[in-house]
């Protein structure tokens, strides 16, 4: 029995998504929102934080999840694994290589942006409202496009499956809600005009999409964000027309693509194999050198101004930020016309679906405030997705069984890479945030004035409360102080006659002061 699953081809990628699923879900721990999350239950004056918006969902199994270790490592290991295990088989719609789907989704959700990763996989508050909105997303998505494109007959008992996950999904964070009714209406004329057999599943989850959005918003709390009057989240709508084009010019457009090089880089490179596989030279289409040549200039300027410098200070920044707005929008146009060129009819359709639903999920933020890194994880999704599919219409072009076969054992041994880098780092961060208010603690009973604060050693991956002290800490949401909570939770007792002095300290000082 063991031998015949070892055997499995799937059995490898799919134990090391377990493997980093488990990892990622043990390494959460409390941050910021988490304790007002965690006492919200308890504290009368928390009574407005219990239900700070219309996310009734995902509200409710944020406290869940920090009250109970147990559940959150469940909910957290099988959400994630969910969620690649979708991304693998969305990627590969057209079952192309069958491993490298799996070691693909891997290595594109590590790869985005680290500010957008700490927020989300490794927030507890996060997590629920990012990441197991698009879980939905996804599913659907793989639901759909297998009766259109597969000709997949589902029974109709479980229609009222997809009402319940498009109720569930529509309450978790605004932007998801407004996008599931758009995306929920749009596949169901497709489907209504292609007359496909899962008419009644999508009219069953546009109704619980448009259920949810009316749960939503119907919420108080937003006729105080409309009228700037928000004391919980400090919330905000931009209606006038210059701080729309401030927030869309400074903020979104150049954070919508440019940040996740990765997928510029991909699409440039499959972009490049596709031509040399498909014309070998002759009969070009008019403008495919032209848009070619922009996707490389993009890619290469992505790359370098995320990882090395950014140009912003070299010129006057609204400046800079105009010429990244129109480079782009030419960028996204030059994609759009070489999908046009390159992928069949199916392939098109999955990846203006893909290009259209970065762009409704992003567009919101241009309205409102405060935007945060976390807000563009549903973008990088897409992203994802839609790197996938220019990845597997190369290898769908020519696929001999050597090639995939090496290809498949250096992508995987990259992927197992990734899954080690990121499990050492979340794991990393987890032990010294124990360590560090254990170490608090001592000191406090020890008498010291002055307090030493061990700060994380990777903090691009994991929010740090203590960054900036914990007894002066003023870092809130609304009117709601995080550090008073927090002190409470790790059973920190400071003397109320002593004024402390906070001294922040990096894990190699802590070391260093133990060995001596």
């Amino acid at each position: 029995m063991l031998k015949r699953i070892t055997e499995n081809k799937a059995f490898f990628p799919i134990l090391l998504i377990v493997i980093f699923s488990i990892i990622s879900a043990f390494s959460l721990f409390m941050i910021g929102d988490d304790y007002l999350w965690y006492y919200s239950v308890e504290e009368s004056k928390l009574e407005g934080w219990s239900a700070p918006n219309g996310r009734l969902f995902s509200n409710w199994i944020t406290i869940v999840l920090v009250r109970s270790t147990s559940f959150r490592i469940i909910f957290v290991t099988v959400t994630l694994f969910l969620f690649i295990y979708f991304i693998g088989k969305l990627i590969d719609f057209q079952k192309a290589a069958f491993n490298l789907k799996y070691y693909f989704g891997l290595i594109l959700l590590i790869m985005i942006p680290s500010a957008t990763y700490r927020e989300t996989i490794h927030w507890i508050s996060g997590f629920p409202n990012y990441v197991f909105s698009m879980v939905i997303i996804v599913f659907y998505l793989l639901f759909i496009f297998k009766c259109c494109f597969d000709n997949y007959i589902p029974q109709k008992p479980i229609a009222i499956f997809f009402l319940l996950i498009g109720l569930v999904g529509g309450l978790c964070v605004e932007h998801i809600t407004i996008y599931n009714v758009v995306l929920s209406i749009a596949l169901f004329i497709i489907v209504l005009k292609s007359k496909k057999n899962c008419i009644l599943h999508s009219f069953f989850f546009m109704f619980g999409t448009m259920i949810a959005c009316f749960l939503m918003f119907n919420n108080g709390v937003y006729s105080g964000i409309f009228s700037g009057a928000d004391i919980v989240g400090g919330r905000s709508l931009k209606l006038d027309f210059f701080d729309i084009m401030q927030s869309a010019f400074s903020y979104v457009a150049v954070h919508y693509s440019k940040d996740y090089w990765i997928a510029s880089v991909i699409i440039s490179i499959c972009f490049t194999l596709l031509l040399f596989g498909k014309f070998n030279g002759i009969n070009k289409p008019k403008y495919l050198k032209l848009t070619l040549t922009v996707c490389w200039l993009y890619s290469g300027y992505s790359v370098f101004t995320s990882c090395f410098s950014n140009f912003r200070p070299l010129n006057a920044a609204m400046r800079i930020v105009a010429i990244e707005t129109a480079f782009s929008f030419i960028y996204i146009v030059s994609i759009v016309y070489l999908i046009n060129v390159f992928l069949d009819k199916n392939g098109r359709m999955r990846s203006y679906i893909y290009i259209i639903s970065s762009l409704l999920v992003t567009l919101p933020f241009i309205l409102v405030s405060p935007v945060t890194p976390r807000c563009f994880f549903a973008n990088y999704v897409f992203w994802m997705l839609l790197c996938g599919e220019m990845i597997f219409s190369v290898i769908n072009m020519k696929k001999p069984e050597r090639v995939l076969s090496l290809l498949d054992r250096a992508v995987g041994t990259v992927s197992i890479a990734f899954v080690f880098a990121m499990s050492l780092v979340s794991l990393t961060n987890r032990c010294f945030d124990d360590v560090r208010y254990r170490y608090i603690r001592e000191q406090l009973e020890s008498g010291e004035k002055s307090i030493k604060i061990i700060l994380l050693p990777y903090s691009e991956y994991s929010l740090d409360d203590l960054d900036n002290g914990l007894f002066t800490n003023r870092e809130h949401v609304g009117n709601y102080y995080f550090s008073e909570y927090s002190i409470l939770y790790h059973d920190i007792e400071p003397s109320k006659d002593k004024e402390y002095i906070e001294i922040p300290i990096s894990t190699y000082d802590y070391y260093m002061e133990k060995e001596s």
